[in-house]
């Protein structure tokens, strides 16, 4: 299965702030995003801080240069194909 996305690129910053729509939540609680890696892709599990408005920041997880999946579809896996 193939599936369009859009991408945001963190840019270097003392803090990372995204969308608190794009933190899904596994079974066991465990938080994580969606990045586009080498064409697929990649659950990444990541830890949070503060609220700031709709967004939140992102403790450890993410790097700057990250390519961020905007609009994940609801049936996307790890390993998935991706393009952008």
């Amino acid at each position: 299965m193939l599936c369009e996305v859009r991408l945001q690129e963190l840019l270097p910053q003392s803090e990372i702030l995204i969308p608190l729509g794009l933190v899904h939540a596994d079974g066991d609680g465990i938080q994580y995003v969606f990045l586009a890696e080498k064409g697929v892709a990649k659950r990444r599990r990541v830890l949070l801080g503060k609220l700031v408005e709709n967004q939140v920041v992102v403790e450890k997880g993410l790097s700057p240069g990250d390519l961020l999946i905007l609009n994940p579809a609801i049936d996307l896996l790890d390993g998935m194909p991706v393009t952008f």
